[in-house]
């Protein structure tokens, strides 16, 4: 497997034991009706080493019901080098086990819906962002998560994915632009953030 895949990627502080059965554990070699060809679907994999029934692993999770949801969207797959193979950027009150800052308590009826809605939010904490300006990203007036994760990711500052292909996400018409002959140094080191601002500005295109 490793002729393909980049070794370090398995090897970080924290390995997934799972993969000391080998890769065949949850993947197939060959190919298979699940994503990222494994042996079983996402949801149902997990539990085949998990016990999300028990008690425990709800607690494990500061009491949130978090059984039907991705373990992927916090937890790393292979290796990491957080505890518990969280991703490598993890939200502060998220690695706190401070879920209650920004979702119900884990014993009322709704536990996971968010105390407020959209950025006000973040807001609670990110003070800085909420302020007049002339002009605001058009992703930041969707919601904050238009572009980051609120748990963990793998990019910095929490990107869903990483900076460049981000802004591509939305600025695709720009990938011609920057194909030319001559392309200014900022650019072709891919930090559009080097020029804009991700999140608003007093300035017209950020």
């Amino acid at each position: 497997c490793y002729k393909c895949h980049d070794k370090k990627d398995f090897r970080k502080k924290k390995v997934h034991e799972a993969l000391s059965g080998g890769c065949l554990t949850c993947h197939d070699p060959h190919s298979s009706d699940n994503k990222n060809i494994l042996v079983e679907k996402k949801e149902l994999l997990c539990s085949t080493c998990h016990d999300i029934k028990d008690v425990s692993f709800k607690e494990k999770h500061s009491g949130y019901p978090v059984a039907d949801t991705d373990c992927n969207r916090c937890h790393a797959p292979h290796s990491s080098s957080n505890e518990k193979l969280l991703k490598e950027h993890v939200h502060p009150p998220f690695d706190s086990g401070s879920c209650n800052i920004c979702h119900n308590d884990p014993k009322s009826a709704d536990p996971l819906k968010l105390k407020t809605a959209g950025n006000k939010l973040c807001y609670g904490c990110h003070k800085n962002l909420e302020k007049n300006v002339k002009y605001v990203h058009a992703p930041l007036k969707k919601g904050c998560t238009s572009c980051h994760d609120p748990h963990t990711s793998n990019n910095k500052y929490q990107l869903i994915t990483n900076d460049k292909k981000l802004c591509y996400s939305c600025h695709s018409s720009l990938k011609a632009e920057f194909k030319k002959i001559s392309i200014h140094a900022p650019v072709k080191s891919g930090d559009c953030t080097s020029c804009h601002s991700p999140h608003s500005s007093n300035n017209k295109y950020q």
